[in-house]
């Protein structure tokens, strides 16, 4: 038995305007979390050229602030990874440093190709450590002591830590790991 019902066509001016607007708030909604998830994390997780990391913006790292700065594989980011940090970023009242957690007694017993993507990779065991309550980074291996600028303070290392060359560029601190300078003499 057929049936008598039967269902008009829709012409396109008689079609719901629904599926352009509901395209178009996808979309919006879409940008939205770009741009959100952008912002959260400029600065948590860096990059840039070779050998080179954007790790955030100035304000981010206030004066005195020492901040540890680990890398991921591929990036260098403010988020610990387990191991020892790489780089210790300290805002001091002169400008920025950003001094290598490789004790240099350690460096000289590392086994060469220490360096990753670009970037030197301290030896786990004996990582300077970064001690706030005075102020002062700690060589846990042989007690060597340095102060918030990397000097050596005491301690059988040969030098002070050595340094990443650091600059700002439109406000953001760019961290070089293909220009390292060794610590100041004792």
């Amino acid at each position: 038995m057929a049936s008598d019902l039967s269902f008009p066509e829709q012409t396109a001016e008689a079609r719901p305007a629904a599926r352009p607007l509901g395209c178009l708030i996808l979309i919006a909604l879409v940008l939205i979390a770009v741009c959100a998830f952008a912002a959260f994390s400029v600065g948590d997780r860096v990059a840039g050229e070779a050998g080179q990391a954007r790790v955030g913006r100035v304000e981010d790292f206030p004066t005195g602030s020492v901040t540890a700065l680990w890398f991921n594989g591929t990036q260098i980011s403010r988020r610990s990874t387990g191991r020892p940090a790489v780089i210790w970023l300290v805002n001091s009242p002169s400008g920025f440093l950003a001094l290598y957690t490789a004790s240099p007694e350690q460096q000289a017993k590392a086994p060469p190709g220490g360096q990753v993507s670009g970037w030197p990779q301290p030896p786990v065991a004996c990582a300077i450590e970064w001690r706030p309550y005075d102020r002062q980074f700690g060589e846990p291996c042989t007690g060597s002591v340095f102060d918030e600028q990397g000097r050596l303070v005491q301690g059988g290392s040969p030098r002070g830590l050595d340094r990443f060359a650091v600059h700002v560029d439109r406000e953001v601190i760019v961290i070089d790991g293909r220009a390292v300078t060794p610590g100041p003499s004792r």
